[in-house]
C-alpha cells in the first residue's frame, strides 16, 4: 500500500527581501513506493511567482506583506505543505 501522510517544505518561515529570490525545497512523505515529485505554487502576492524547481521570485514591486508558498504531491493532490514568507 501507498500512502501519502504529508509534505515538509524548507525553510517554513523565511524572511524574503522584495527585489530577490528564495529558494524552497519539498520533503514528500509517506509509505510505499510514490513519485516524490511536488506542484509548486504562491499566494498572496500581485506579481511573485516560484518555478518548477521552487524558485521563488519575488519583485521589487510587490505590494504584498507576506506570501504563501504552497508545495503540493504530485501523486496526492490533497497533501500539501506550506511557508509563509514575511517581506520586507
Amino acid at each position: 500500500d501507498t500512502t501519502i501522510t504529508g509534505v515538509t517544505i524548507s525553510p517554513t518561515a523565511p524572511t524574503g527581501t522584495k527585489g530577490n529570490t528564495e529558494q524552497f525545497s519539498a520533503t514528500v512523505n509517506g509509505t510505499g513506493y510514490y513519485p516524490r515529485e511536488v506542484v509548486w505554487s504562491v499566494e498572496g502576492g500581485t506579481s511573485s511567482t516560484i518555478d518548477s524547481n521552487g524558485l521563488l521570485t519575488v519583485p521589487a514591486d510587490e505590494t504584498a506583506g507576506s506570501l504563501t508558498v504552497k508545495a503540493t504531491s504530485v501523486y496526492d493532490g490533497t497533501k500539501n505543505g506550506t511557508a509563509t514568507v514575511t517581506l520586507q
